[in-house]
């Protein structure tokens, strides 16, 4: 648990995450309760139609953010983590291990 008790709430997104989701998202997607929504969300889906209706200041500004969070989502995704580094050193050293046997 963080130190943090005020920080976000377990589960929820982050805003690479939101404006990835919402930019993948089909067109025509009804909104059940809008009042769930974000202001982050909200904002963001505006900013989309606007953009989808011709805006070319929006269509620049949603299409950068969109950029930036990929950008950092294939970063991330190549970054091993600290698992991946103990799992690949323990493969190592067992391939290690079994090739010191066939030798002898």
């Amino acid at each position: 648990m963080s130190g943090n008790r005020a920080g976000r709430k377990n589960g929820s997104k982050n805003k690479r995450t939101i404006i990835i989701e919402l930019m993948e998202q089909r067109l025509g997607r009804r909104i059940d309760d809008i009042s769930k929504l974000s202001r982050y969300e909200g904002m963001l889906l505006k900013g989309i139609q606007k953009a989808l209706g011709g805006d070319t200041k929006a269509m620049a500004f949603i299409l950068r953010r969109y950029d930036d969070a990929e950008s950092l989502r294939s970063r991330a995704e190549l970054t091993p983590s600290e698992q991946d580094e103990i799992v690949y050193a323990t493969l190592v050293e067992k391939i290690k291990r079994e090739l010191s046997e066939t030798k002898q």
